[in-house]
């Protein structure tokens, strides 16, 4: 998700613009191809925006703490399994956690 204009928008219902209304106008967005080996990742599950994860264990998938959700196909294709530890690395730095492959649809490849 982007968000445009700053970290509050509309503060007291006006706008930062002459006229104090809003004004609509297309931005380009930034590129979210992938390099081979490069994977998009979520910091956060469903409607949650702060961690609710304070034991050894989530209470609502039952994946250790240190987990790292990962879709079955592309577990699959890096040959991992389920406890399997990785490093996750960005521009931003680094995080050790263990594989564990997220639960799927009836009939989509899950790697056991």
């Amino acid at each position: 998700a982007f968000q445009y204009g700053g970290p509050h928008l509309c503060v007291d219902g006006k706008f930062a613009t002459a006229d104090g209304k809003a004004h609509f106008k297309t931005v380009a967005l930034p590129d979210t191809t992938r390099k081979e080996g490069e994977f998009e990742l979520s910091t956060r599950r469903g409607k949650q925006f702060n961690s609710i994860v304070y034991a050894e264990v989530d209470p609502l998938n039952n994946a250790p703490r240190d987990a790292v959700l990962m879709n079955g196909e592309d577990a699959g294709k890096l040959h991992l399994k389920q406890g399997d530890q990785v490093e996750l690395v960005s521009g931003c730095g680094r995080m050790a956690c263990r594989v564990y492959v997220a639960p799927m649809a009836p009939g989509n490849l899950q790697v056991h």
